[in-house]
């Protein structure tokens, strides 16, 4: 049966992907998750992958070239790597949903197959939200654990400095009875307050 005559200009690559893998992927991504066991994967087509990173395109088309199929991935979960196979395939996505672990583990995979324009992207999202009550603490802490991804590290910081600066006595003093006390989070608030501080406007400078 011939094929039909189409524009692969038009085609959905990412849909593909998705739908039918099979004859087209040559390369899946495999994933085990640690806390229930079960495997799964991720079909992809290694063409695209090299084109949209350098990293993808030393690995399957280098000097000494990938020859598994199979490919383990164990630095990401399954979600967020497919979130990142998405945008490779330009399937247009929106950040807005992501909470901050997600967009830090994002980032991580932008860091090391060499994406700067999403990196941007992320930091941009990040540097746009607001902290909310209740979750400063958390957000504080992601940005301590990730402190060797710059910028997006400062930041997840900043807009927790932030959310202290304009805060009022009363909810800073809240935050502080509601949140377990103890050595890590004493020296995370500590900190919180030390970047509050350092990044008021100078009275010069109003």
């Amino acid at each position: 049966m011939p094929y039909p005559n189409i524009n692969i200009q038009t085609i959905d690559l990412a849909m593909v992907r998705e739908n039918t893998p099979n004859p087209t992927c040559d390369v899946n991504f495999t994933f085990l998750d640690p806390k229930t066991g079960l495997r799964s994967e991720l079909p992809a087509h290694k063409l695209i992958l090299a084109f949209g990173s350098e990293v993808f395109m030393r690995q399957f088309f280098g000097s000494i070239p990938e020859e598994k199929d199979a490919i383990p991935i164990e630095d990401s979960s399954v979600e967020v790597f497919r979130i990142f196979l998405d945008i490779l395939y330009n399937k247009k996505i929106s950040m807005k949903a992501f909470d901050f672990q997600l967009l830090a583990d994002l980032y991580y995979l932008a860091e090391k197959y060499h994406q700067e324009c999403l990196k941007d992207s992320i930091v941009k999202e990040v540097s746009a939200r607001k902290i909310v009550f209740g979750n400063l603490l958390k957000v504080a802490k992601i940005a301590e654990t990730n402190s060797h991804l710059e910028p997006f590290s400062s930041s997840l910081f900043n807009i927790c400095c932030v959310f202290l600066r304009e805060s009022d006595h009363e909810t800073i003093w809240d935050i502080f009875e509601k949140e377990d006390v103890g050595e890590e989070n004493s020296s995370t608030l500590h900190r919180l307050m030390a970047g509050a501080k350092r990044s008021r406007p100078n009275p010069s400078d109003i």
